[in-house]
């Protein structure tokens, strides 16, 4: 009707926010990443020479072999994979440095094993004087009998025979660098005169005994030590005389701690009139996971 008000219509219109955005952008950002880092590994490999390309197939076709291996098989390409493994440590460079002392060290044995048979007494002693190899080094041994002792009893005074052999040591063991430690050792038999005991006695034996090699032109000796009992060799008979000895070694020049685990020198058999066989001792792709955003 004329006159009357028309409705007023009010409209609300609800502007919606920004909602919260997700992470799968990162996801997208990562994959994007790791597309363009393999594209330059490509690139990269592809501008290398053939024997780079060759190695780098190798690490993936056998992710196991280590750096030493893959050039030996890039070298010995018909080389079967367990001569590979096999072979590989030998071209460490430790493990050549040692097998090559070793052999010095078992030379210098069979020097010294040879002067000594040149000793008129030498085969009445046999078995009292041993010469072996061991992780420490060449280990020479003065063994005490009941008739036929290095040094008087009780006393640090050596015998002839003693001064002899250690002479004769004297002679080869000063052409060589190693350095040279002395050790005493007695028997557990309660041994005090005075004040001097067991303790006493060894460390004398093992002075009289540096005294004697460096007479003979040995000036590398590194220690002397006195032991006493502590270490026995007849663990089952503490009173045996073979626990009463004089030992000389002739230490490795390299660390013993990087010692390769087999070093594999062949064995030599001695000489018929040897005290005692020398001894050989076998000196024997990370995945990563990007998880999405939630």
């Amino acid at each position: 009707m004329k006159g009357e008000l028309a409705p007023i219509i009010i409209k609300k219109i609800k502007k919606g926010g920004h909602g919260h955005h997700g992470g799968s952008w990162k996801v997208a950002y990562a994959d994007f990443v790791t597309a363009m880092m393999a594209l330059f590994i490509v690139l990269w490999v592809l501008a290398q020479q053939s024997k780079a390309k060759e190695a780098v197939a190798l690490y993936f076709t056998e992710p196991n072999l280590t750096p030493q291996e893959i050039k030996l098989r890039l070298e010995h390409p018909a080389l079967p994979s367990s001569k590979i493994k096999m072979a590989a440590p030998k071209k460490d460079e430790k493990y050549q440095s040692f097998k090559q002392e070793h052999k010095k060290l078992k030379d210098l044995a069979k020097k010294i094993q040879a002067r000594l048979e040149g000793l008129k007494w030498f085969k009445s002693m046999k078995g009292q004087l041993l010469i072996e190899l061991t992780d420490e080094g060449l280990r020479i041994e003065f063994l005490d009998a009941a008739r036929a002792p290095f040094f008087d009893v009780g006393s640090p005074m050596p015998k002839t025979v003693t001064v002899q052999a250690l002479t004769e040591m004297a002679a080869e063991i000063r052409k060589v660098p190693n350095p040279v430690a002395i050790e005493g050792h007695t028997d557990s038999r309660p041994f005090l005169s005075a004040g001097y005991g067991n303790w006493e006695l060894s460390a004398d034996r093992a002075n009289a005994a540096r005294r004697i090699l460096e007479a003979g032109g040995v000036h590398h000796i590194a220690e002397v030590r006195g032991l006493a009992d502590v270490h026995l060799r007849d663990t089952a008979h503490p009173f045996s005389e073979s626990n009463r000895r004089v030992s000389l070694i002739v230490r490795h020049t390299l660390d013993v701690n990087d010692k390769p685990k087999e070093v594999d020198v062949p064995e030599e058999k001695p000489a018929a009139t040897a005290p005692q066989e020398v001894k050989t001792q076998e000196i024997k792709t990370q995945e990563v996971k990007v998880k999405p955003a939630h």
